[in-house]
């Protein structure tokens, strides 16, 4: 017990070579900080704050941001709607060669469906900062998706809803 010293802002425990408490990170000095002094700035700083000028606040750096700016949910409805147009191409041309191999012409007009709901979820996750409009374009998208080519556009539903919920989400932070 010899071998510790006590923090003054926690009062833990701390071994004597220690320059900072390892509980709270308060700086350990050799003599109490005076009444108005701020502990944690080099002394210049506390010198600075102690004058007859207003106090203000040090300067932190700011957390920054993603480099693009782009966040998760425009992600899911990009790579939604890339699948989602891979499968409205497939139904897209299964339908217009339907004709020559006794398919389902119906299968045309259900890929054409599928792209444009498939670009409306990529504009849907394009207005991630606006929730009512984006959550509500990739859920319509997903819903489009999943009426309009079933089975094939089960990946780009998923996605498409799961980026629009994430949008309502965070519109409630």
């Amino acid at each position: 017990m010899a071998d510790n010293k006590f923090c003054r802002s926690c009062g833990a425990s701390i071994p004597k070579e220690s320059q900072f408490c390892l509980k709270c990170g308060a700086t350990l000095t050799s003599k109490p900080p005076a009444e108005g002094q701020i502990t944690g700035f080099p002394q210049s700083r506390q010198q600075e704050s102690s004058t007859s000028e207003p106090h203000s606040p040090p300067a932190y750096p700011q957390k920054q941001s993603s480099r693009s700016g782009i966040g998760a949910s425009f992600w899911l409805g990009f790579v939604g709607g890339v699948f989602g147009i891979l499968g409205g191409v497939f139904a897209f041309a299964a339908g217009s060669f339907s004709p020559y191999v006794g398919g389902d012409p119906d299968l045309y007009w259900q890929g054409a469906a599928a792209i444009l709901f498939s670009i409306l979820g990529i504009v849907g996750g394009v207005f991630d900062r606006k929730p009512k409009v984006g959550g509500t374009l990739m859920i319509v998208a997903a819903i489009g998706i999943l009426i309009s080519i079933s089975f094939f556009g089960v990946l780009s539903c998923i996605l498409f809803f799961v980026g629009g919920i994430l949008i309502f989400a965070r519109s409630r932070r």
